[in-house]
């Protein structure tokens, strides 16, 4: 398992794949994404992606609302699902959100142009429609965005720019009458954030980014995406990753998706859960749970253990040590 700390977690595997291939320096808009696409696994792959399941956990400090400027602040905690169609370009999410103030639980359907949310509050069913942001698109999502951009007729390159301390390829494309920009990670090839031109010219909304948190994609076919979302997002150059106290440890990103790449090659239909048991400073403790079937021999998997992760200084994992035990049938 590969797991992040903080809010969110990550419990992915990737499969075997060759290594993108090298973009010339100042390569264009379509040389870019073609290396991107094949960094996420491959035009096939994506485009053979139907239907997702997005776990979600978040933690915020409510210091707005909170009693004292100095804290100790209200907490926000939030927990649930959200499904997508890629095919129907659909969604649904139910969240629970918890504070000092209410529980509150939403549903949120998105359909073409409009989404319908429904609140529960007090007991009450509350209920409204509205038009759909753009942003929110599925087409919009890491899952998509590299074949709505080759699909676009006005595809450009920017020049590249540096986003949290990473250098990063910059796309531009034209969606639904908006100007897209779509950053690039300089050394892996994936997407590292979507933005959208804002309502005041010059302006800028951010749709998504990975250093916001790992989506967490039960999906076979999506498994190569998330892990290297992974490594880029929340791994440190220098990351140690151990899962066996006594043998010597993967170091770098390179190192540790090599080991994955092996590992993971013939495991199929994974399922995961975790457990956020502590957290202190930079260093957490997750109990984790996994089970998948092996390929091609359909021998059943399950997988019980605890992970300490400690982040270094640029808010990346430096440092990654599982504990496990197995049962297999």
């Amino acid at each position: 398992m590969v797991l992040a700390a903080g809010a969110w977690l990550l419990v992915a595997a990737l499969p075997a794949s060759a290594a993108p291939p090298p973009a010339a320096a100042g390569a264009g808009a379509e040389s870019v994404l073609t290396r991107a696409l094949a960094a996420m696994g491959g035009r096939k792959l994506l485009s053979g992606l139907h239907s997702l399941k997005l776990e979600l956990r978040s933690v915020s400090y409510r210091i707005d609302d909170s009693e004292r400027a100095e804290g100790p602040y209200w907490l926000n905690i939030g927990s649930g699902t959200r499904w997508l169609d890629l095919d129907k370009q659909r969604s649904r999410t139910e969240w629970d959100q918890a504070s000092a103030q209410w529980p509150l639980h939403i549903i949120q359907i998105e359909h073409g142009n409009f989404e319908d949310v429904a609140a529960k509050w007090h007991g009450k069913w509350q209920w409204n429609e509205a038009a759909g942001p753009i942003y929110r698109d599925v087409a919009l999502q890491p899952e998509r965005i590299l074949l709505t951009a080759s699909g676009a007729g006005d595809l450009v390159s920017l020049p590249d720019r540096v986003l949290h301390a990473e250098q990063c390829r910059v796309l531009a494309f034209t969606y639904e009458g908006h100007q897209i920009r779509l950053y690039i990670d300089k050394m892996l090839y994936l997407p590292a954030r979507a933005e959208m031109d804002g309502a005041r010219a010059g302006t800028w909304r951010r749709c998504w980014a990975i250093s916001d948190g790992v989506r967490t994609i039960c999906s076979t076919s999506a498994r190569r995406m998330v892990s290297c979302c992974h490594t880029s997002a929340t791994s440190s150059t220098h990351a140690i990753y151990r899962d066996d106290p006594f043998g010597p440890p993967q170091r770098g990103i390179r190192e540790i998706r090599a080991y994955w790449d092996q590992v993971s090659a013939g495991q199929r239909d994974i399922h995961t859960s975790y457990e956020v048991l502590s957290s202190c400073g930079n260093k957490s403790l997750v109990h984790w749970t996994a089970q998948f079937t092996r390929f091609p021999s359909a021998q059943k998997v399950r997988l019980d253990g605890i992970a300490e992760i400690i982040l270094g200084e640029d808010g990346k994992a430096s440092s990654f040590r599982e504990w496990w035990n197995r049962e297999q049938n």
